[in-house]
């Protein structure tokens, strides 16, 4: 709404100049609250939207937009606008309550991002410990973590898990896939970790067309050169940051059946609650499924 009448701030404007009886149109210092209030508000809605989607985030996109949201609340409470303040304040002691005690393993989901790494993560707590003191060994818990973790895998016997093969040619697969394996094996007995080879390459370059961006694929990709990262990005990846996308299948359950359609067939109860579909013919072919199946109902109860 704040979005709205920023929008069309001079059509109401010119409407108050020209009709006596709207007497509600913001005056200059209004105005510059609005600005301020919808510039501090914005980011909470993207970061609602973004988390609570139909779509499953994976958990490197917690880290980041909970630490904004941090970040702004703390610098609203130090030196926001008097007005802004109270809200500020009040919103933190949310925060805090929930978010203060920022989950290590999703913290460590950010590092299996490409284009942030380990390096984000200190960098973030580094920003925040000016404006919360207690934020300044963060980084190092986290990476100490990250490492206990990644010798936690390590140490798994390769009969624990799939080996990615990236090579899958007939005839040549195998000898690239051992050799592959030699230089995993030649690098885990020297002194650099997976771990570390991973963390001091380059970081990929942000893009215009970051929100695309399928960190899955880089570790589909890569599982051949890091297996064993590759198998902790699968797990820690995998983390639901999110319960919104189950609790509404649930919800949509609770609306097909209740007491006035109690007796539906599970087959019809799946049909009616499973995703919608766009094509006219499987549109049809499900609608002619339902009907034929509530008719066969009908004709068993009478």
């Amino acid at each position: 709404m704040l979005d709205s009448a920023l929008f069309h701030r001079k059509a109401l404007e010119n409407l108050g100049l020209v009709e006596d009886n709207y007497k509600t149109c913001p005056d200059s210092d209004q105005w510059l609250k609005i600005e301020k209030l919808t510039g501090f508000l914005h980011p909470f809605y993207e970061i609602t939207i973004l988390l609570s989607g139909s779509k499953y985030p994976t958990s490197n996109l917690y880290f980041e937009n909970v630490w904004e949201i941090h970040k702004s609340l703390l610098e609203e409470v130090s030196h926001g606008l008097s007005f802004m303040r109270p809200m500020a304040i009040e919103m933190k002691k949310k925060f805090d309550k929930y978010g203060r005690n920022y989950s290590p393993i999703l913290a460590i989901a950010l590092v299996f991002d490409p284009r942030y790494k380990l390096s984000f993560v200190t960098w973030a707590f580094a920003k925040l410990a000016p404006l919360d003191p207690t934020r300044i060994d963060m980084g190092n818990n986290v990476k100490s973590a990250l490492y206990k973790l990644f010798n936690e895998y390590k140490s798994m016997n390769a009969s624990d898990y799939e080996i990615p093969v990236l090579f899958t040619r007939p005839g040549k697969s195998r000898t690239r896939t051992e050799f592959m394996q030699s230089v995993i094996d030649e690098a885990d007995n020297g002194t650099t970790s997976q771990l570390d080879v991973y963390l001091d390459e380059s970081k990929i370059p942000f893009s215009d067309h970051d929100d695309e961006y399928d960190v899955l694929a880089f570790w589909k990709a890569n599982g051949s050169r890091y297996p064993d990262m590759a198998r902790m990005a699968r797990d820690v990846l995998a983390i639901p940051v999110s319960t919104v996308a189950s609790e509404s299948a649930f919800s949509a359950g609770g609306r097909v059946i209740d007491k006035y359609q109690s007796k539906l067939l599970p087959t019809n109860t799946e049909a009616l609650i499973s995703e919608p579909v766009d094509d006219p013919v499987d549109v049809d072919n499900a609608l002619g499924n339902v009907l034929g199946r509530l008719q066969i109902e009908r004709e068993t109860e009478d």
